[in-house]
């Protein structure tokens, strides 16, 4: 299967297109039907672990123990900012990752264990819910794996915003499947832009364009890699794709002007 075919599907296994995308972007001769026996194994182990407590919430805290304490996954709070942290075979073999792929492993190991979790992308940090006949029971896996309430999502939240926000039901809505592999690309992007590693975040753009085909953003970050890479030519067509995909966005005219200036300088070089 390619990373392609894995979005296509009815139902998106987050975990295998993770995998997918890991393949395409740095890891070609990645062994994929080992890692999903990872999980499976992973799961089955942690189905006998929480077998003993009858209702999901109990259910839901003990996989939070399982993983985070008696498996040694974690936060990986040191080397925050490392490509590695955002690929699912990494996060499985060094068991350190980000808050969204740490939650993406809760979630696949709750669901093959039948319990109805899901992912929470809140503004900033990514948590993993269990619905519960009390509302939903919210795991912190970057943060050991316990169980947050509402008011310290919101504390979350707050604490790691650049300015004041207001809090807002909808950041604890469920997180879909492309939404949060457009996250963990997203993710991926940026720490490769940090490292000037431009060939490969822009092979985290392709990935992203397959996921979304039809969104014009992808352009214009497309064109503003290229512009970081010096490459120009690549450049300047990438964000006349913006432009004639989106003419009326808002950045529109910062665009023109830099297509402009890009034109100029290549101009001047020939």
């Amino acid at each position: 299967m390619t990373f392609e075919a894995a979005v296509r599907q009815q139902s998106i296994d987050v975990p295998l297109a993770a995998l997918e995308f890991a393949r395409s972007i740095a890891y070609p001769d990645l062994d994929i039907a080992h890692y999903q026996r990872k999980l499976d194994d992973l799961a089955h182990a942690a189905a006998k672990a929480i077998a003993r407590y009858s209702d999901k919430a109990a259910q839901a805290r003990a996989l939070g123990v399982f993983l985070f304490q008696d498996q040694g996954f974690g936060g990986n709070a040191q080397d925050y900012g490392s490509p590695a942290n955002s690929f699912m075979n990494e996060v499985i073999d060094q068991r350190r990752g980000l808050p969204i792929t740490l939650s993406v492993l809760y979630v696949a190991t709750g669901q093959r264990c039948h319990l109805p979790v899901y992912g929470v992308g809140m503004p900033g940090h990514f948590v993993a819910a269990c619905k519960t006949p009390a509302g939903p029971l919210f795991v912190d896996a970057f943060n050991g794996g316990g169980e947050i309430s509402t008011a310290e999502c919101a504390q979350l939240v707050q604490s790691l915003a650049r300015q004041k926000l207001e809090f807002e039901p909808a950041w604890l809505n469920e997180s879909s499947s492309e939404e949060t592999l457009a996250r963990m690309l997203n993710n991926l992007r940026q720490a490769y832009v940090n490292r000037r590693e431009w060939s490969l975040a822009l092979k985290v753009v392709d990935q992203l364009q397959i996921l979304h085909p039809a969104r014009a953003s992808h352009w214009r970050t497309r064109g503003l890699i290229h512009i970081q890479a010096g490459e120009l030519g690549a450049a300047l067509r990438a964000l006349e794709q913006f432009l004639r995909r989106a003419p009326e966005a808002a950045e529109a005219q910062v665009i023109r002007n830099a297509c402009c200036q890009i034109r100029s300088s290549i101009a001047r070089l020939n």
